[in-house]
């Protein structure tokens, strides 16, 4: 028996369907025609089998089901399964089997395509929420799938489950289904990958499917790819990494399967319930090749390799390689650095301007077709949709309003005090009446955080980082397609969140390593390669260096004359960037770039000695692809 769980319309029971008549009508006439023609199969004229109308009829009440939340869905379901049936069927023919077997010929699959929540039963929600009042038994749906599809529990579960389960985060669930949120990440519900913060409903039908298919079962579904690599994918990732259940991938990179007016990065999961000693992985090349089966490069992975933490799909060398790296040198960059991200106005039209003119105390923006003049002292630099470079100071080409004065906390460490009404009218009163000017707007955010005796419309919707961008920094771009992490020692600032645009890196007042030195091993291409077995990918050859993927690359903590050594390198290479910058003609640049070079070749030289890494251990991390 062939399921699908989150049936949806049924274009997923409609290839099952074919699929499963093509294999019937192989293996009657493989087996012997003659034995089957007349009830199974009939010949169509020059030795062209086909099966019988009858056949085709048993074949889909006996094997496929389905489930869905959706009414609709199942209805058209339904219909598109009985499309299928009568396809190539003449009137004649159809009304011929209505009159042998006194029943209509189109079957009633009420009792197969059914209308429920596949994911929970009225005795799992009683054993974790207790008993469901109407109501919310009217909006929940559920179904028990002991009692709708009996006799296929009865033996043990389906054959086979297929399915395109729902992509809906838990954030988006939050909108219309409270209720079973609260059911998912309860403990005693049967989901094991929902009791974390975050989670995505297509782990729960993953983990929903498990339970229902046989012992010896099959399992295929296409979810998106990023539940591999990032922090919200471990309880997936330990779920089908505990019994080794993950028999297959089909990794599609960045290409769009259903089409460009989606931007889900998707791969193909297969997975037996009796456990596979290997998972075979293919990163499928051209969608239509793939399609008529042209087998992408395939991989073997060790089953034992896939744990919980995020799935590394190098080639053996590399993974050997990285395993020793992480063993030797067990330090990770989230233990010797904070990785911060940027501050959240919540209106960064507002409070990020763009200079058209100005003069030693003002900086003069246009808005609303007239000058503001917004003082100096109150702005900050900003990078606003600016590309980095490594080893490279990032070129400001914004300014930030930033009304707040750093002060000291206690213990060496700063507040952000909002700078309050009277004082800026007083100190700043050109900017002043620029954010007056724009206070409605300001005040339709929703503002979280900061101090409650100070708070006013114009702070920051939120109160993260404040007090983060007056030291040196590291500053990286999130998406990025290779290694490009620059060095600010301006307090330059930038917006974001944990998507980005940027972060920032800095090492602890109290690590064995300092700022400079840790730009140095970032760059390096060890660590790119980490990066790149361990990302989430996009459009455009673009992966991401999001907090989650940098936080536990290795780091060697150097002896301090090794410190020393790259620091000034470093240094060198810093200055060099500057003067490449601002050169003029075109023999400065040259001169320059020759001289980036040979500083970047010894940097590398020296971060290898750092890690151990030999000539030929370096050229199999340089040979680390771009992920796709």
């Amino acid at each position: 028996t062939v399921a699908d769980i989150c049936c949806g319309s049924g274009i997923f029971l409609l290839s099952a369907y074919e699929f499963v008549l093509g294999h019937y009508l192989s293996w009657y006439v493989d087996d012997d025609p003659a034995k089957y023609a007349g009830r199974q199969i009939y010949e169509a004229g020059a030795g062209l089998w086909r099966l019988t109308f009858e056949e085709k009829r048993r074949i889909l009440l006996a094997h496929l089901r389905g489930v869905d939340i959706d009414a609709n869905a199942v209805e058209v379901a339904q219909f598109s399964l009985l499309l299928k049936l009568v396809e190539d069927e003449s009137e004649a023919g159809l009304n011929a089997y209505v009159k042998a077997h006194k029943r209509p010929a189109l079957p009633d699959l009420s009792e197969t395509i059914r209308w429920g929540n596949s994911l929970v039963s009225a005795a799992e929600w009683k054993a974790a929420c207790g008993a469901m009042p109407a109501p919310l038994r009217d909006k929940v749906n559920p179904f028990t799938w002991t009692d709708e599809f009996a006799a296929a529990m009865g033996a043990g579960g389906f054959n086979v489950i297929v399915g395109n389960p729902p992509y809906i985060r838990i954030q988006n669930m939050v909108s219309y289904s409270r209720e079973e949120i609260a059911f998912y990440q309860n403990e005693n519900s049967p989901y094991t990958t929902a009791r974390q913060d975050n989670f995505d409903k297509y782990a729960l039908f993953i983990e929903r499917s498990l339970s229902l298919v046989r012992p010896d079962g099959r399992i295929g579904v296409i979810v998106p790819h990023k539940f591999m690599s990032i922090q919200a994918g471990r309880a997936l990732r330990e779920l089908l990494a505990g019994d080794n259940v993950l028999e297959g991938i089909v990794h599609f990179g960045v290409k769009q399967v259903f089409g460009r007016g989606t931007s889900n990065y998707t791969c193909i999961l297969v997975m037996n319930r009796a456990g596979a000693p290997t998972v075979k992985l293919e990163r499928a090349g051209p969608l239509e090749a793939w399609r008529y089966g042209q087998e992408g490069p395939v991989t073997l992975i060790p089953a034992e390799e896939l744990t919980g933490d995020p799935w590394q799909f190098a080639d053996e060398e590399a993974r050997a390689l990285f395993a020793r790296i992480r063993d030797q040198f067990p330090a990770r960059l989230a233990e010797v650095a904070d990785i911060e991200v940027g501050v959240q106005t919540s209106a960064d039209g507002v409070y990020i301007i763009r200079e058209i003119a100005s003069d030693a105390t003002t900086v003069t923006c246009q808005w609303n077709g007239r000058d503001w003049h917004i003082e100096r002292a109150i702005l900050r630099p900003c990078l606003h949709d600016v590309p980095l470079f490594p080893y490279a100071h990032p070129a400001a080409n914004a300014w930030m309003i930033f009304p707040y004065e750093l002060v000291a906390k206690g213990k060496g460490k700063l507040r952000a005090r909002l700078i309050q009404p009277s004082e800026m009218a007083a100190d700043y009163p050109g900017c002043w009446d620029y954010l007056n000017a724009r206070r409605a707007e300001l005040k339709k955010r929703n503002i979280v955080g900061g101090a409650a005796a100070e708070k006013q419309w114009y702070q920051y919707g939120r109160s993260q980082s404040l007090t983060k961008f007056d030291t040196p920094k590291i500053i990286l771009p999130v998406l990025s397609i290779e290694a490009r992490y620059a060095y600010d020692e301006v307090n330059t600032m930038f917006t974001g969140g944990g998507n980005g645009p940027y972060y920032m890196v800095r090492a602890k007042d109290d690590a064995d390593v300092s700022t400079l030195y840790l730009l140095a091993i970032l760059n390096h291409p060890l660590s790119e390669a980490l990066v790149r077995t361990n990302t989430s990918t996009f459009r455009g050859g673009y992966y991401s260096h999001g907090k989650q993927f940098i936080e536990s690359l290795p780091i060697p903590v150097p002896a301090e004359a090794q410190r020393i050594e790259i620091e000034a390198k470093v240094k060198e290479l810093i200055a060099a960037s500057d003067a490449l910058a601002a050169a003029r003609t075109q023999r400065a640049v040259r001169r320059k770039e020759r001289e980036i070079h040979d500083l970047r070749a010894e940097i590398e030289q020296l971060v290898s000695a750092a890690f151990g890494l030999s000539d030929e251990e370096l050229t199999t991390v340089n040979a680390v692809p771009i992920p796709s």
